[in-house]
């Protein structure tokens, strides 16, 4: 009986350790992301400009075998609690997440897995569009 206690405990403790909570505000996806799937390779900010009308946040795992597509999938779906929707044509993929109600705003996340004709590697990560100026507000001109 002490043996089978013990073994059910080890078994939460470890299922505890994979639950993902959900995310509420774009602040804790960094984190969580961090602890679950890695530290990514290089995140870039585009701000909305002329030619592009969202503020985007890139997350790149190019240089990163151990991170797979359908992880980062796995992850978004369970943090988000949202159902992907997919794309797929030659050399390339792609899972939207379509619309996140989170409450933090109106963005959008696409993830993206694409195979380069130039060098032949694989390119991994995924951007967060922001739609309504929720996660990275204007900037006010004096």
């Amino acid at each position: 009986m002490q043996k089978t206690i013990s073994f059910l405990g080890i078994i939460c403790i470890l299922i505890s350790c994979k639950w993902i909570p959900p995310i509420h505000s774009f602040d804790q996806l960094e984190p969580l992301l961090c602890k679950h799937v890695g530290s990514p390779s290089r995140i870039d900010t585009t701000l909305k400009k002329e030619f592009q009308r969202y503020n985007i946040v890139s997350y790149h795992f190019d240089n990163m075998p151990e991170v797979t597509f359908e992880h980062l999938v796995d992850f978004l779906t369970k943090a988000y609690e949202a159902k992907p929707v997919y794309d797929s044509r030659d050399r390339f993929r792609s899972a939207h997440f379509i619309p996140l109600r989170d409450g933090s705003g109106a963005y959008k996340i696409q993830l993206e897995e694409w195979i380069s004709l130039k060098d032949g590697k694989r390119h991994l990560g995924f951007c967060v569009i922001d739609i309504d100026d929720e996660i990275i507000p204007p900037l006010q001109v004096f």
